[in-house]
């Protein structure tokens, strides 16, 4: 999905790139940057871009979340002490070692 909002056709952004960029970080608002009347590029203040990113892996961590919250709910998955213990069997780890 992208938003028609703030969008410029290539040539234009190229005609005019330094006032766009300065609008951009005035504003901090992303173009989109059309060619051929379809959404090809976006352009994108790094700040905005990392808060955009730190927004999206907060939500699927979220997501993850809550995945595993409906499992449990379910009646799915195992105990962590009980997978801990499966796992250092397969791996041959002694857990009771006190080195």
């Amino acid at each position: 999905m992208v938003r028609e909002s703030g969008s410029t056709p290539l040539d234009e952004f190229q005609k005019h790139t330094a006032a766009d960029l300065e609008q951009l970080t005035r504003d901090g608002a992303p173009r989109v940057v059309t060619v051929d009347g379809r959404p090809r590029f976006v352009v994108q203040d790094a700040e905005a871009y990392g808060r955009l990113v730190e927004a999206l892996d907060m939500a699927e961590a979220a997501a993850g979340i809550r995945r595993g919250m409906e499992s449990k709910a379910r009646g799915e998955g195992v105990p962590m002490r009980d997978a801990l213990r499966a796992f250092a069997t397969e791996e041959g780890i002694d857990l009771d070692e006190s080195s």
